[in-house]
């Protein structure tokens, strides 16, 4: 933060820059020159344990730099809305909505038998991403002990072990310990077949900034079963099913839900794929482009 407010402010004022875009919730106060940033949620604040040392900052910082930038860029109406939560009086016509895209050269249908020759798993549900209190699995996990049948449940990313370790009580306690199975870190490309492969994926968060995960499954062809906190609904539209993340029976009605119907399924998937294609990065970066002429021009 020191460089940002003493050497990026000279490099801006010494190569006489025509506009400072910064793809984070950080910038210069009192900028040189046009500048917009890109405020991607205010997770400090929602839990302020999680992160303690930059609780100050969105406090106080942040609604100052947004005030003196030109423009900030929210990555979703949600965390527009968490903006003026934080500071009612902040100008509102310097807040835009640009959301995310997917990579779909990344994410695309794969191989869904890959999951069972690779891991052995059928008829299983996903999550994916680090190891977070936020992140809810505990939710997913009492939803499986209120099921009749025994659905896997794949988990991929970073894991700490003390998060894994109460996920596991969690559900040693349910008497469901034998469905979990941890994959850690997976390629891009096993990523995309268990995408393809899954009954569903779950997305039990309670709090996102926007949820891409939601967009990458169904680029693969999963069915998603969302929380409906936060800004996820914006990321699921209409091709998600939603729960509360508070309330494992109503997940666990929708997981019996596609377990039993394979046309619901097959409606998600096509669904998913249809929703997917409208959120590109070259649609973001065009909307990106012509915020920038915006801010040059001095529009605001």
């Amino acid at each position: 933060m020191l460089w940002e407010q003493t050497g990026l402010r000279w490099h801006l004022y010494k190569d006489r820059r025509d506009l400072h875009f910064s793809p984070i919730a950080e910038g210069v106060l009192f900028p040189p020159c046009p500048q917009v940033i890109t405020v991607h949620d205010a997770l400090p604040l929602y839990d302020k344990t999680f992160m303690p040392r930059w609780v100050p900052y969105y406090q106080y910082v942040l609604p100052l730099l947004i005030r003196q930038s030109t423009a900030t860029v929210c990555i979703s109406e949600f965390t527009r809305q968490e903006l003026l939560r934080l500071d009612p009086k902040l100008p509102q016509h310097k807040l835009r909505v640009i959301p995310p895209g997917v990579n779909q050269e990344r994410f695309f249908p794969g191989n869904p038998e890959a999951a069972f020759k690779r891991w052995g798993l059928q008829g299983y549900l996903l999550m994916v991403g680090e190891g977070r209190p936020y992140k809810n699995p505990e939710v997913v996990v009492r939803a499986l002990a209120e099921l009749k049948q025994a659905v896997p449940l794949a988990i991929c990313g970073r894991m700490p072990e003390h998060e894994r370790a109460r996920v596991e009580q969690i559900a040693r306690e349910a008497g469901v310990l034998e469905q979990i199975r941890w994959l850690g870190y997976v390629s891009d490309a096993e990523l995309r077949d268990l995408y393809t492969g899954a009954l569903a994926f779950v997305f039990p968060s309670r709090y996102e900034g926007f949820g891409l995960p939601t967009l990458e499954a169904m680029s693969c062809g999963a069915p998603v079963l969302s929380s409906n906190a936060a800004s996820l609904p914006e990321a699921g539209g209409s091709a998600a099913l939603y729960f509360s993340p508070d309330n494992p029976s109503a997940l666990a009605e929708l997981i019996h839900l596609l377990h039993t119907e394979p046309e619901r399924r097959e409606l998600m998937r096509e669904a998913g794929l249809r929703h997917a294609e409208k959120f590109t990065w070259e649609r973001s970066a065009k909307q990106h482009l012509e915020l920038f002429e915006e801010a040059l021009y001095a529009r605001y």
